[in-house]
């Protein structure tokens, strides 16, 4: 197992299949104007075991509070693998995302991690959010798992929430993705 011992910045293509990497809560960001590509096949791993720290009304500003693993100004394709946190904001998208071959995000956080101190960061927060104007997501064959929160299902997380002028596109006709969430209201 690799695990980060800082935040980096990270540009280039990785094939990290067979392999697991825990980001620790730490964050790697794709520079504006760099591009990243992951290839994890259906065996590698990128994890975040940190929970989110409560950070409540500035959800969607603090991607150290969140644990975000993937800050987004740049380009960056997920092709294949699986990918886990415990904190929330996996994905904060200003730049130009896709995801496809077959990932799997999910948030794995346990409903006590969600309660310690009264933990309000992950009640209507997303695993992906696309911000801006140049933000864009597009998700083909991906699966895209929020299922945390409490057992009434009134305290949980978003899938995808974009915002602010972003765009989200959703499969491609032949290649087309699941997104699950447990929160209603």
């Amino acid at each position: 197992e690799v695990q980060l011992l800082d935040n980096i910045e990270l540009a280039g293509s990785y094939d990290f299949t067979g392999v697991t990497i825990d980001t620790k809560g730490y964050m790697v960001t794709v520079p504006d104007g760099q591009e990243l590509v992951l290839t994890g096949g259906t065996t590698g791993v990128i994890k975040n075991t940190v929970a989110a720290e409560d950070s409540y009304g500035i959800a969607w500003s603090n991607n150290a509070k969140n644990r975000t693993i993937f800050d987004v100004r740049g380009t960056l394709t997920i092709d294949g693998g699986k990918y886990q946190t415990k904190g929330v904001a996996m994905m904060m998208v200003a730049g130009t995302s896709t995801i496809k071959g077959g990932a799997v995000l999910e948030c794995n956080a346990q409903t006590s991690e969600m309660s310690t101190s009264n933990n309000t960061s992950y009640d209507g927060a997303s695993l992906i959010s696309v911000t801006g104007t140049s933000g864009k997501l597009t998700v083909l064959d991906a699966t895209i798992n929020a299922n945390v929160g409490n057992v009434q299902k009134t305290d949980g997380m978003y899938g995808i929430y974009v915002n602010l002028g972003g765009t989200l596109v959703l499969g491609d006709g032949t290649k087309n993705p699941s997104i699950s969430s447990m929160f209603r209201r």
